[in-house]
């Protein structure tokens, strides 16, 4: 496997992951309060602006950018960079930072 392959499996294996880990935290954000209550403000934040964001699919509520449904994705827990902006991966072949949001609005 070349270099060009093992990168998009790696890219490919990094979104499903942000996928199933949306959809857990969804069910847990419905499910258990107090998570509920704690991630509420952030998850709300981000869909906020997935919503009045030019990309997003209204029906689908798909981002037409990324291909990523909002309602799971804004409730992935990702870690930060110093300007506040969800980092989904850092890219183990370049070190390059790949974005939560892929025009970086949060």
């Amino acid at each position: 496997m070349d270099l060009d392959k093992k990168d998009l499996c790696m890219r490919i294996f990094y979104e499903f992951k942000n996928i199933f880990e949306g959809i857990y935290n969804l069910l847990k954000f419905k499910l258990y309060h107090p998570y509920r209550q704690e991630q509420e403000l952030l998850f709300k934040k981000r869909l906020t602006v997935c919503e009045s964001c030019k990309f997003l699919n209204p029906k689908l509520r798909q981002c037409k950018k990324c291909g990523c449904f909002v309602d799971a994705k804004t409730k992935v827990t990702y870690k930060t960079d110093k300007d506040g902006l969800a980092i989904a991966y850092i890219d183990p072949y370049d070190n390059e930072v790949l974005y939560a949001c892929p025009k970086k609005y949060w």
